[in-house]
């Protein structure tokens, strides 16, 4: 089957798109053309195995700093990189650019198409200051992009055939947003690659960092992600704060990332060191290796409408190694860990509850064999990413969903 993609970015570029994107086409049982917005780090051609990446300039021009404007002429380029392809489907994506593509190019082809909704648009803040210092006028810039967005998205939803959401949350919130009810909405998570991400292959990795770290006699607990407050890192930083006065003993909270409040993790790093490690961002390939080397991992997020309703790809890698995890309830997290079981949860914004939590990690005890209550729980996260949130899995969703769709 030749499946034609407009999405918003591909490998090398970094993120959660890329990882899903490429975890998604990676099996040959289908050959995909992929269309991207150009990366400078990036050729305008690749070919990835059975995958075509064609990637197409960023518009230039004044005009071009307005969404509206912007997302038209970048779509536009997008569409024509892909005139001499002969898809079968269509699979769109968002963002907004890649999303009108789309809606084009079936307007124009009359093929079948399936809709991904990384992020629903209307969601996004469009907080981008359009016009400068002079705020009125950026409020009614981003009042009017949302508008437009909603519209548009409303579009492109009508115009496809069937419709994927990444957790049970965002499609819920999709049928909120948009008159939808009738259509299928097909929830495929995140996958993990299992076989790399296998605790057993990172045992020496695991030794070294925590022997380069001065980890040996502490309980480390890990987040690695995107540094903003969606995640919950000024939280975190919060906590840590508290727990700081409490002088709990033999902890060490380690933090890997970049974002807008990177500043503040330094800060707290060179305030609290015998707390805080901040190594600074890590590479996909050396990731695996810090979730060896660490005991839990967290992401805690709070009350926050993105953060409700998208899994990051980095707590189901997490999983996969085996680790305690510590999450809040928000509704994309507990579709995936639950209490007791696989992870420990704490209430979304609740210090005292998060502190508890911790608490209860550094009272955990290992038995002579190495096993503990909290092991335990890793090793049925474990079990869960083999089950239930492998690229396998995922991909063979995925099919299911091309082969419903009506062929060119």
């Amino acid at each position: 089957m030749r499946v034609l993609h407009f999405a918003g970015s591909f490998p090398p570029t970094p993120g959660g798109t890329s990882q899903r994107v490429s975890g998604l086409t990676a099996d040959p049982c289908n050959e995909h053309l992929i269309v991207v917005p150009q990366d400078e780090s990036s050729s305008a051609y690749e070919q990835v195995d059975h995958r075509t990446i064609r990637r197409a300039n960023y518009p230039p021009g004044m005009l071009s700093r307005l969404p509206i404007v912007r997302d038209q002429r970048l779509a536009n380029a997008l569409r024509d990189s892909a005139v001499e392809f002969l898809p079968d489907i269509l699979h769109a994506h968002n963002p907004m650019a890649c999303a009108l593509a789309s809606l084009d190019y079936k307007g124009a082809k009359k093929i079948g198409m399936v809709y991904e909704a990384h992020g629903i648009m209307f969601d996004l803040s469009y907080d981008q200051p359009v016009f400068g210092p002079i705020a009125p006028l950026n409020l009614l810039a981003k009042f009017l992009a949302k508008r437009m967005a909603r519209i548009r998205e409303r579009f492109v939803l009508a115009a496809a055939d069937r419709i994927i959401a990444q957790t049970n949350a965002a499609a819920n919130r999709i049928r909120h947003l948009y008159p939808v009810s009738k259509k299928p909405i097909d929830v495929i998570y995140n996958g993990v690659d299992a076989a790399r991400f296998d605790p057993l292959h990172w045992m020496d990795s695991r030794q070294r960092i925590r022997n380069e770290m001065g980890w040996e006699a502490s309980k480390v607990i890990l987040y690695a992600g995107y540094m903003n407050d969606v995640n919950g890192v000024d939280f975190l930083l919060e906590c840590i704060e508290q727990m700081a006065v409490e002088r709990l003993p033999n902890i060490r909270f380690a933090i890997l990332g970049r974002g807008p409040l990177e500043g503040l993790v330094k800060s707290a790093a060179a305030k609290h060191p015998e707390l805080i490690d901040y190594p600074g961002s890590a590479t996909p390939d050396e990731m695996p290796g810090y979730y060896a080397a660490c005991d839990v991992f967290t992401i805690p997020r709070p009350a926050h409408m993105l953060g409700e309703l998208f899994l990051p790809m980095k707590l189901l890698e997490a999983m996969a190694m085996g680790k305690t995890l510590i999450v809040s309830d928000v509704a994309a997290m507990t579709d995936v860990v639950t209490h007791e079981r696989n992870g420990l949860v704490f209430r979304k914004d609740d210090h005292a509850d998060f502190i508890r939590t911790i608490r209860r990690v550094i009272d955990d005890v290992h038995d002579a064999d190495g096993s503990s209550p909290l092991h335990a729980l890793g090793i049925q996260a474990r079990s869960d990413v083999l089950d239930r949130f492998t690229w396998e899995h995922s991909r063979s969703q995925l099919q299911s969903v091309y082969e419903q769709l009506p062929k060119s």
